[in-house]
């Protein structure tokens, strides 16, 4: 009877392989900032591996750097509150917004552009309403400016809560004929009138709508009737110590480690860029019509 030989990787094998390729695929979806904070990491427990920042070789137009991100500022309060969400839903609704805090579409069009039901909806604004900057989410003036009055502590709110209802009217000074609409007296719209001029009308202008620092991956040249994909220079290089003598099989392991995580970085760079060299395929037209320089980066979901 014929024997054959097989090979049959044991356990250990298979759990070396497994973390392996779970490793590559983590770094793979990471983005620029996510990427640059593990590795961050890795450096710090592991003796193998140095990362350099270079700032010197980035063009400052290929970076868009902005203020705090809205949505970070945002999760960051839903984690820590009590309040149930759905991720999806709050993503849908930030999308929505423009760079006042504001919708951009009226509730109707709103619930009729998303899969989510409307009680869905108006659970989900009711929440996030109630979250810093105070006075987003809203769909007019009027509603973001009687909602940070809903949420301010001070006696005259209430009747800044009233006067929402006679913005025009305050603008223009006609405080007699607020009064005899409200029966409120002259001092208490005056009051009332310069409690709301305290309050922000852009709640959301001192945030960005992205990420805190969009850093591009890929650069897009059209040259004559060519395509060049160019890979941006990274803002950080990641090394391996050459010099250290892995003597003890710690420092073989960590030494494994680090060439894996060497090794992901090229598969990561590698992978974007045919990735990004099928989509310029697909988008001829656009990059030849255009002509123009384009930066693509990769961002990641929630």
């Amino acid at each position: 009877m014929e024997q054959k030989l097989l090979f049959k990787p044991d356990i250990k094998q298979k759990a070396n392989f497994h973390s392996a390729k779970e490793q590559s695929l983590q770094i793979l979806q990471m983005n620029q900032q996510a990427l640059q904070m593990y590795l961050q990491e890795q450096v710090n427990r592991n003796p193998f591996l140095a990362m350099n920042t270079t700032f010197e070789d980035v063009d400052i137009f290929d970076v868009y750097t902005s203020k705090q991100s809205l949505s970070d500022v945002l999760y960051e309060q839903l984690r820590y509150g009590k309040e149930k969400y759905k991720e999806e839903v709050v993503d849908y609704l930030i999308s929505q917004l423009n760079s006042n805090g504001y919708f951009k579409v009226s509730f109707e069009q709103l619930v009729f552009a998303s899969q989510f039901s409307e009680k869905e909806l108006i659970k989900t604004i009711r929440v996030l309403q109630c979250l810093e900057p105070i006075g987003c989410f809203c769909f007019s003036l009027k509603e973001c400016l009687q909602i940070q009055c809903e949420m301010h502590e001070e006696a005259c709110s209430e009747t800044g809560y009233i006067l929402c209802d006679y913005l025009e009217d305050l603008a223009l000074h006609r405080f007699a004929l607020i009064e005899e609409k409200t029966q409120l007296s002259y001092e208490e719209i005056e009051e009332g009138f310069h409690f709301i001029q305290g309050l922000n009308p852009k709640p959301a202008s001192n945030y960005a709508t992205q990420s805190m620092m969009m850093i591009p991956e890929i650069r897009v040249k059209v040259e004559g009737e060519h395509l060049v994909l160019e890979t941006v220079q990274d803002m950080f290089r990641l090394q391996l110590e050459e010099e250290i003598e892995p003597h003890h099989e710690r420092l073989k392991r960590q030494r494994q480690e680090a060439m894996l995580i060497m090794n992901s970085l090229q598969k990561r760079k590698m992978t974007i860029l045919q990735i990004m060299q099928f989509l310029v395929e697909k988008q001829k037209a656009f990059f030849f019509r255009k002509k123009a320089v384009v930066l693509l980066h990769l961002t990641r979901g929630r």
